[in-house]
């Protein structure tokens, strides 16, 4: 039988030497760095902070750079699955059943909600994204990689002057 998420991350905070720092560079509560060291349910933002700040990686299958322990960002997440439903045309249901939960957790995963760390996993493995790509720190971390606003191209500027040209 596969280990589930919350097993897999006990294991990996075995091996572990200063389990004290962990959970001061994970930015969790004690508390939180014990449940996950006892397989205990852990939310997914405590979950994927304690996995960045260790180098364990929840989803091996798929390519990541290694993130710093940040939030989670669900709005992204679902806007993610969201487009990904889009671009595969797939309705809630056939979403849904690719990954294991009703279609209703779909529309939740999509407003934003809050769900288990489990769910987020086989959701990223449906998008094709590893939960660190949703990490606050990475999305801002992307959107400073030499992205040009509207506002701020070439094209935009040169439309703008012809534009006072004509009046």
């Amino acid at each position: 039988m596969t280990p589930s998420p919350r097993e897999r991350l006990a294991g990996a905070l075995a091996v572990q030497t200063n389990l004290g720092d962990v959970a001061k560079r994970a930015g969790v509560s004690p508390r939180e760095l014990v449940n996950a060291i006892n397989a205990r349910p852990v939310n997914t933002i405590a979950f994927l902070r304690i996995a960045a700040a260790i180098g364990f990686d929840p989803c091996p299958e798929l390519p990541h750079d290694l993130a710093v322990p940040a939030d989670f960002s669900f709005d992204f997440f679902g806007m993610g699955l969201f487009m990904r439903r889009g671009l595969s045309k797939h309705s809630d249901r056939e979403a849904a059943k690719f990954i294991g939960v009703a279609p209703s957790t779909i529309c939740r995963i999509e407003r934003g909600d809050t769900v288990s760390i489990g769910v987020v996993l086989r959701a990223c493995a449906y998008i094709g994204l590893s939960p660190f790509s949703y990490l606050i720190s990475a999305i801002k971390q992307q959107n400073t990689k030499g992205n040009v606003s509207r506002e701020t191209s070439p094209s935009s500027k040169q439309e703008e002057q012809t534009k006072q040209e004509a009046i």
